[in-house]
């Protein structure tokens, strides 16, 4: 039995399994009320609408699916035209959540899909809600603590922001993912020769990787700790390392079966491949060899060998996936979601920090290191598990903005277990005032996020949508009639792709050396030339051209260095539009009581005479 277990046992004693029930429903319920607050930006004319750039596109391929399960696709040939791509997020989310939205469609009679499939997000917040209790419970914090944990969890803007209204992206069940592999490797670690719980172990690693490519690295603090207590001489022993590394290998191995890219033998972290078997069998090679082995000389050097060959097909991988991660690729470093909190601090955003994470953010450092240090009196194999994988999510957390998920238990569970420790053995009073003193700071760091709750939120996530809807629902009709290829700027990708069956050459997908090539070609294409466009991408069958410039910041309009090129011939020039296009629509936006165009929809017809202003 776990230290933590007689230390939290003796203090809240016996809690009646209705406080417990009680207490996850109040949370969770809380939690989705305020995620509501949100509903101004997935609800615009009576019609839900995905929250955000990356939701349009999950929602488009998850609508075009309910029909008929079988027309789910992996390979889109509306993106990155004309070639089109592999889609390079994994079948199980889109297709689950296609399953999902047909079957309550089919209970309540909806026949609007996004009205339902809008809602999930927010209602899935029961589930993580579960989880976050459940690993407080494992841990043995008290009843109090536990409360002050989840209301944490209900009121951070971090929760807020994976599970709003509308939200369509993945990442609150990368979230799922993390908690239950946080959960199920404590409680293996507290009792290795459990096999049903190195089994279930197992099966959240090996069904992650099916529901986001990148999830394969929580993989890692697992494999981490067992190495930690191996090099300790504490290895894990074998029967329930033999579970574990079958349940893996088994469960990657059912997961990767429905993935076309599997199917065709392909190799990459960016698809569900057999990149991921590959990193799934080399997990499961080290869980058995340490577990089989002691820490001696000549198994060091085993060891070593083992994992310098293991890298060696995987050397291409990792440059990718750190360029992934560090930004390097085109346009990447300009997204808000690869933003840092040493980028916030730099910058001098602490207000929208704080907002953020909350201001336990400034904890966090103290918990991680808590999480180690009691580690000189509670040295069982779940407590170094835990200081491990805190360590991973916070470094995760404070890397991008987009890798929160990872972390962000660290922000809510962390500083409770550093108070538990702390008054264990203490007096009654001085524990009941340690954890009040708890809850007032924990609960009043999430006061600045609380405070923005009721600021306007633009549909879909961005006052630009909002400006281009209208040209948006004309261009569904449009392309309904005669599609083609759309060029416009790549931040506009997904909501073509959502509202119109025109394939795009570039979007908000940046993950491949394709992808960038499209995009690069999609900015080269816009400082050139009418003629030039029509010259090197003749595919093009419409120009959706917008301004690049600051409107009402900068004010340089007709003559802004920003519209070089093709935005400065379409949007600012005075002379006739090139008789090789056709005029089909314009937004305006307005500002300081002047109107200017913002953009400008045309179609590639080659004629020979002007379209005149």
């Amino acid at each position: 039995m776990a230290v933590w277990q007689r230390a939290g046992d003796r203090m809240s004693g016996y809690t009646p399994y209705r406080y417990i029930v009680g207490l996850w429903f109040f949370t969770a319920s809380l939690a989705f009320i305020l995620c509501m607050y949100d509903m101004a930006g997935a609800l615009v004319n009576g019609q839900f609408i995905p929250a955000d750039h990356d939701s349009f596109y999950h929602a488009r391929r998850i609508i075009d699916t309910i029909p008929h399960l079988s027309a789910f696709y992996q390979f889109d040939p509306r993106i990155h035209a004309p070639e089109g791509s592999w889609v390079t997020w994994p079948w199980a989310y889109d297709f689950s959540l296609a399953l999902i939205a047909k079957s309550v469609m089919a209970v309540t009679g909806m026949r609007e899909p996004m009205a339902v499939i809008a809602f999930i997000a927010p209602a899935w917040i029961f589930v993580n809600a579960a989880l976050v209790l459940a690993i407080t419970r494992q841990l043995r914090l008290s009843f109090m603590l536990q409360t002050v944990v989840m209301l944490s969890f209900a009121l951070s803007t971090l929760t807020r922001d994976l599970h709003r209204v509308g939200m369509v992206d993945h990442h609150y069940v990368e979230h799922t993912f993390v908690l239950a592999t946080l959960y199920c490797g404590l409680r293996w670690f507290e009792s290795p020769g459990n096999l049903a719980r190195a089994a279930w172990l197992g099966v959240v690693l090996g069904l992650a990787p099916a529901f986001h490519n990148g999830d394969f690295i929580l993989q890692l603090p697992v494999i981490g700790a067992l190495i930690f207590l191996w090099w300790l001489g504490k290895p894990i022993e074998l029967k329930g390392s033999v579970v574990l590394a079958g349940s893996l290998v088994g469960t990657t191995t059912l997961a990767l079966l429905p993935s076309e890219p599997f199917r065709l033998g392909m190799f990459s972290y960016t698809l569900h491949s057999w990149f991921h078997f590959y990193v799934a069998f080399c997990s499961a090679a080290a869980i058995l060899f340490v577990a089989a082995t002691s820490r001696r000389p000549r198994t060091i050097a085993v060891l070593l060998a083992g994992a310098f060959l293991g890298l060696l097909p995987l050397v291409k991988q990792i440059e990718s996936g750190y360029e992934f991660l560090s930004g390097e690729l085109v346009e990447l470093d300009r997204m808000a979601e690869v933003s840092s909190v040493f980028d916030y601090l730099l910058r001098g955003q602490l207000d929208f920090m704080v907002w953020l994470y909350s201001c336990m953010i400034w904890i966090l450092p103290v918990g991680v290191f808590w999480s180690w240090w009691r580690l000189r009196k509670y040295s069982t194999p779940a407590n170094y598990f835990l200081a491990i994988y805190s360590l991973f999510g916070a470094v995760l957390l404070l890397t991008q903005f987009r890798l929160e998920y990872f972390g962000a238990f660290a922000l809510w569970v962390l500083p409770c277990l550093l108070v538990q420790d702390l008054i264990y053995g203490r007096s009654p009073v001085f524990r009941r005032n340690m954890m009040i003193a708890c809850a007032v700071v924990m609960l009043g760091a999430t006061v600045p996020g609380l405070a923005r709750l009721r600021t306007p939120v633009a549909p879909g996530g961005a006052p630009v949508y909002t400006m281009l809807r209208g040209m948006l629902l004309s261009m569904h009709d449009i392309c309904g009639k005669a599609p083609g290829v759309v060029l416009a700027d790549h931040n506009f990708g997904h909501y073509i792709t959502y509202h119109t069956d025109c394939p795009v050459i570039a979007d908000n997908f940046v993950l491949t050396r394709q992808h960038e090539e499209k995009l690069r070609l999609s900015v080269k294409l816009f400082e050139s030339s009418v003629a030039d466009v029509l010259r090197d991408a003749p595919y093009v069958r419409y120009i959706l051209v917008s301004r690049a410039d600051r409107i009402g910041i900068e004010k340089c309009f007709p003559s802004c260095p920003a519209n070089r090129g093709l935005r400065h011939e379409l949007l600012e020039s005075r002379d006739p539009y090139p008789p090789a296009l056709k005029f089909l629509g314009e937004v305006q936006a307005a500002h300081d009581g002047v109107t200017e165009p913002f953009a400008r929809l045309f179609e590639v017809v080659h004629s020979r005479s002007p379209t005149r202003r």
